[in-house]
């Protein structure tokens, strides 16, 4: 995957079909204010950002040059999980870390 991340924006080229290859032009979404409450089990739970969100991040965009398209990527440390709508299809991105090799053998679909 080739991006560029800049100020918040995110240009990335994704093949999400064999022979498919489309540019994304994404913004990062907040996912949380400052005063965002967990609530477990009808009781607040008492954890900081960093526990709540750990590193999600979520991006929201289009296919570039496409305006009735619509893209979304949300991603961490344990995988990345997004769909792209354009025309008549839709994707479905995944892709996670091998439960044995980590990153190192990456698995997508």
């Amino acid at each position: 995957m080739l991006c560029a991340l800049i100020l918040g924006a995110l240009s990335t080229v994704v093949h999400p079909a064999p022979g498919v290859e489309l540019r994304l032009d994404l913004r990062e979404v907040p996912i949380a204010r400052a005063d965002a409450q967990l609530w477990v089990d009808g009781r607040l739970a008492s954890v900081g950002e960093s526990e709540l969100l750990g590193d999600l991040r979520l991006w929201s965009g289009k296919v570039e040059g496409k305006p009735d398209s619509y893209a979304f990527l949300a991603e961490s440390r344990h995988g990345s999980r997004g769909w792209i709508e354009y025309g008549e299809h839709v994707w479905h991105l995944v892709a996670e870390p091998d439960p044995v090799l980590g990153w190192n053998q990456a698995r997508s679909q």
